[in-house]
């Protein structure tokens, strides 16, 4: 994941130079004095970058209508972001398995095999 840059003034001017004052999800300009939030188009835990042109501002409904889903949750960043991080750990970890197998035992034996198949007590070490 990348790592995030600070938002300075400069950096917010830029951006909102870049899209000419509008939204980049709505593409409608911003009331005087309305709030204006900067959103990653891609969004860093889903691989993309802190980059200036990764990055747009965005109306606050715009905001979480990307962020969290409309009324179906259908491509909605906190959902595809927790089924990345799944898939990741998948990947990453190996599978637990459900049952734990008993050993069994075979240093309380007190006899043991030889190659050439006898069989013989075990010495005390």
């Amino acid at each position: 994941m990348t790592k995030r840059r600070a938002m300075t003034p400069a950096r917010k001017a830029r951006i909102m130079v870049a899209h000419d004052e509008k939204c980049w999800r709505c593409k409608e300009g911003f009331e005087n004095g309305e709030r204006v939030e900067f959103d990653h188009k891609l969004a860093l835990a889903r691989g993309g970058t802190d980059d200036d042109e990764n990055i747009g501002p965005c109306h606050v409904h715009c905001h979480k209508l990307k962020t969290f889903g409309g009324s179906t949750k259908l491509g909605a960043d906190i959902f595809e972001i927790a089924k990345t991080k799944r898939l990741a750990k998948k990947h990453r970890e190996p599978k637990k398995s459900k049952h734990k197998w008993p050993s069994r035992g075979f240093g309380n034996a007190r006899y043991k095999k030889k190659l050439d198949g006898t069989v013989v007590r075990k010495e005390k070490a």
